[in-house]
């Protein structure tokens, strides 16, 4: 069931203590709102440096090298997309997940990518 499990906090600490007693396999992700690429990279060096191993972005940062870089850094990417339009827009990007009030239509769209 680990794989189905999603352990993410906005605090440090509970981020530790999820990376130190979660059973292996569990995704940790350190939450933050950033506005910014070089906010978003202090972002992803904070989480790695926790332990966590994922992320999650706002729309209004995710591009392509983005994504690239947390993949490099080890870390799974999603993506809360608040717009439709925006996730429309940026659903062929290579994030691990989608966060959004729109789940049918995500699953629409990247059903029609070729991806689940």
């Amino acid at each position: 069931m680990t794989s189905r499990v999603l352990l993410w906090s906005q605090h440090e600490e509970a981020v530790r203590h999820y990376v130190a007693r979660a059973p292996s396999g569990t995704e940790v992700a350190l939450l933050r709102d950033t506005k910014s690429a070089d906010e978003t990279a202090r972002y992803m060096d904070e989480a790695s440096a926790l332990g966590a191993n994922a992320v999650s972005v706002h729309e209004s940062v995710l591009e392509d090298a983005l994504v690239d870089s947390a993949h490099e850094r080890g870390l799974t990417i999603h993506c809360w997309f608040q717009s439709l339009e925006v996730q429309a827009e940026k659903a062929s990007m290579a994030v691990d997940g989608i966060v959004t009030d729109w789940p049918a239509d995500a699953v629409r769209l990247l059903a029609g990518l070729g991806r689940r």
